[in-house]
C-alpha cells in the first residue's frame, strides 16, 4: 500500500518484514557503474539492495508511484524485496551496491536475486521523497526513506567496503565474514532508521548529525583530527566544536583522547598483541606516545597495566 502525504511529491509505502529476531545476511557487494541513458529498464529484487551513490548523477524510477527520483553523489538508495523500479544515469557515475536479507535466504544464490522485467521507462522527476514503513508482526514500526541524503558519504564508503572485499575474494561465506557482514549490514539498517527518526525528532539539529556521525565512528588504525571529524559532519570547525560540547559535554580533542585510550586498554587487557601494535592500531604515533599516555590516565606503564590485570 502507497499512501500519499498532505505535502506534493511525497508517498509512504507499507513493507512488511518478517518478525525478529532478524539474521542479516550478505549476498553481494560490488563497487560499479550504472547504464547511461534517460531509459531504464524495470526490475524487481528478491531481497534487499542498499546502494550508496560515490559520483555522478543517477535516477530511479519507482514503478507504482509511476515517477523517478534522482539519486545524486552522497546519497544513500535501500530498495525492499518485490519493489518494480528501473535505474540509470545521465552522466559517468559510481555505486557501491550491497544485496543483502533482513532474514537469511540461505539457498537464494547471487545470480537468481533479481527479475528482469524487460520493460523500459523514461526519467521522469515528480517525486520528492519515498519512505519505507517497515512493518514486523507485533514489533515497532519503523520508517526509512528510500533516498537518504547521508552527512558523511565517506564514511559510509569505508563501512560498507568490507564487504565488498569480502564478496571479491569471494570470502563471505566464512563463519567470521558471515558474523562480520551481519554486524555492518545490521547496524547500518539500524542507523539509517535512527538518522530518520532524529531528523523528525530534531529537525536535523548539528547535535543530531554528530550522534549518527560518532554511533559508528570505528578508531581503529585511524589518526582522527577535530579538523577531519568536522569535514566528516560536514560542519565549520568552530560550529563542530560548539556543537559537540553540546552533545557529549567534552571538547572533541578529550573525546578523541578518551575512546582512543578506551580502546586500546581493552585490547591489552583482552589480547597477547605486542604494545606497539595496539600502539598503531589505536592511533598513537609511536609506542612511547601512547607509553606516557597511559602513565598519565592510569598511573602505571602498558606493560604494568596488562600484569596487573
Amino acid at each position: 500500500m502507497a499512501e500519499k502525504d498532505p505535502e506534493p511529491g511525497y508517498s509512504l509505502v507499507d513493507v512488511a518484514v518478517g518478525a525478529p529476531p532478524w539474521s542479516p545476511w550478505l549476498r553481494l557487494a560490488h563497487v560499479m557503474g550504472y547504464p547511461q541513458g534517460e531509459i531504464g529498464v524495470l526490475r524487481r529484487l528478491r531481497d534487499w539492495e542498499m546502494v550508496l551513490h560515490l559520483s555522478g548523477d543517477a535516477w530511479i524510477w519507482w514503478e507504482r508511484l509511476q515517477a523517478s527520483q534522482p539519486l545524486p553523489a552522497g546519497t544513500l538508495l535501500l530498495i525492499p524485496p518485490g519493489e518494480v523500479h528501473a535505474q540509470s544515469q545521465n552522466r559517468a557515475s559510481e555505486h557501491l551496491a550491497v544485496h543483502f536479507d533482513l532474514q537469511a535466504q540461505t539457498d537464494l544464490d547471487a545470480g537468481q536475486m533479481i527479475d528482469r522485467l524487460g520493460e523500459r521507462r523514461l526519467r521522469a522527476d515528480g517525486l520528492q521523497q519515498l519512505c519505507w514503513r517497515l512493518n514486523s508482526p507485533g514489533g515497532p514500526v519503523h520508517t526509512i526513506p528510500a533516498v537518504t541524503r547521508l552527512a558523511s558519504p565517506g564514511a559510509w564508503k569505508e563501512r560498507l567496503m568490507p564487504l565488498v572485499r569480502q564478496w571479491l575474494l569471494r570470502a563471505h561465506n566464512t563463519p567470521a565474514a558471515r558474523l562480520q557482514s551481519a554486524g555492518i549490514l545490521a547496524t547500518a539498517v539500524h542507523d539509517l532508521a535512527a538518522e530518520s527518526e532524529s531528523a523528525a525528532d530534531s529537525g536535523g539539529t548539528p547535535e543530531a548529525t554528530l550522534s549518527h556521525l560518532l554511533s559508528f565512528l570505528d578508531l581503529d588504525g585511524r589518526h582522527w583530527t577535530v579538523a577531519g571529524l568536522a569535514r566528516r559532519a560536514n560542519m565549520g570547525e568552530t560550529a563542530f566544536r560548539a556543537a559537540f560540547c553540546r552533545l557529549a559535554g567534552k571538547s572533541p580533542r578529550a573525546w578523541l583522547d578518551q575512546r582512543r585510550f578506551e580502546r586500546a586498554r581493552h585490547l591489552l587487557l583482552a589480547t597477547d598483541r605486542p604494545i606497539a601494535r595496539i600502539a598503531a592500531a589505536c592511533g598513537y604515533d609511536d609506542p612511547f606516545h601512547f607509553s606516557r599516555v597511559c602513565r598519565r590516565i592510569s598511573g602505571l606503564s602498558p606493560r604494568q597495566l596488562r600484569q596487573k590485570n
